[in-house]
């Protein structure tokens, strides 16, 4: 957590050297948005909460939760395991085999962890077909909303968290 925190942190004050500074609010969206699902509870008490978002209360709220996971470590909330010892232990542990028999790859997908009958790339499994109409429309509405984009050439849009930065335009770069 504290290299994710690091490397938004980093950004925005690289893009703030460059004579550009960006509002707080700007800096800890991304810190909220770029959260995994794994924190999902804690993103939404903090936008329910009322509490002014900034970036220092962010950072502070996401680094003690790395340093206090809950479950992990002291306070009052703590959880005892019984194990039942009797006669169904062999029940038990026709069961867990049951689950490790799926060991092999599927012969559809050749991904481990299912079967056949059970593989999303299966035309013979109830709602397939349903599957693929709903990828077709998706697409279809992703390639509409694409082509009805008004697209000024002279415009950026910061976004710190891509991977690739494009431009229909080769003079907007300096390097490529």
């Amino acid at each position: 957590m504290e290299s994710y925190v690091t490397s938004i942190l980093t950004t925005s004050q690289e893009i703030a050297a460059v004579g550009k500074p960006l509002d707080d609010e700007l800096v800890a969206t991304p810190l909220l948005w770029g959260l995994t699902s794994e924190y999902q509870p804690m993103k939404l008490a903090l936008e329910t909460s009322g509490v002014e978002i900034t970036t220092d209360y962010i950072k502070t709220k996401l680094l003690q939760e790395d340093y206090n996971p809950r479950g992990k470590q002291g306070g009052g909330d703590n959880a005892f395991v019984s194990q039942h010892r009797g006669k169904d232990k062999s029940k038990r542990s026709k069961q867990v085999s049951q689950l490790n028999k799926i060991q092999g790859p599927c012969y559809i997908c050749n991904r481990k962890g299912h079967k056949a009958a059970d593989c999303f790339r299966n035309p013979n499994r109830p709602n397939f077909h349903k599957t693929v109409d709903n990828q077709m429309k998706n697409q279809d509405i992703s390639l509409l909303a694409a082509m009805s984009a008004n697209i000024e050439s002279g415009e950026w849009y910061l976004d710190s968290g891509v991977t690739a930065h494009m431009t229909n335009k080769r003079e907007n770069l300096i390097n490529f």
